[in-house]
């Protein structure tokens, strides 16, 4: 059985991103990765554009029994990254700071419109634990910043449709 996605993570971080000021002030542009080994969203990118906010578009997902029904918990990474002058300690850092705004920014307004509205599954998103993580100095030659990961929890309907087993016990 195909089951429907109720959250749509890469629209709405790519509205996220289009969508604040700081993020359009500095130029942020947003694209999608296919895992961190291939960020090549970013790598297209990098001859025109300076700032990035990749959404992985490989989301992972576990399924687990919450108070008596089955949700699929959905998780994305979203890259917050800025090019910096290679060799500029003080340059990385004043790009490191401001994609840490990035991030706070986009933070408050994930937990202000989860809990502002029901609309685009968005009420599913789970934002009492947001995990991020810095990139190290030497994480690509002259970029900065940042990822985070976020969840949603989705209701799955694992009912048994007629027809889809042989009558009979399957373990049997």
């Amino acid at each position: 059985m195909a089951q429907d996605r109720i959250f749509d993570a890469t629209a709405y971080f790519t509205a996220l991103a289009r969508g604040n000021r700081l993020a359009r002030q500095e130029g942020f542009a947003p694209v999608t990765s296919t895992g961190l080994e291939n960020l090549e969203g970013i790598l297209d990118e990098m001859r025109s554009q300076r700032a990035f906010i990749a959404i992985d578009d490989t989301g992972e997902t576990a399924y687990r029994k919450m108070s008596g029904c089955w949700y699929a918990r959905r998780v994305w990474t979203v890259h917050v990254l800025h090019r910096y002058a290679a060799g500029d300690l003080a340059d990385r850092q004043k790009w490191l700071d401001v994609c840490r705004r990035v991030f706070r920014q986009m933070l408050a307004r994930m937990i202000a419109d989860r809990y502002a509205t029901a609309h685009e599954g968005l009420w599913y998103l789970d934002t009492s634990e947001v995990m991020s993580r810095e990139y190290p100095e030497l994480f690509l030659d002259g970029v900065t910043g940042l990822y985070f990961t976020i969840a949603a929890d989705e209701p799955l309907d694992l009912t048994m449709g007629d027809g889809e087993w042989e009558d009979g016990d399957a373990g049997a």
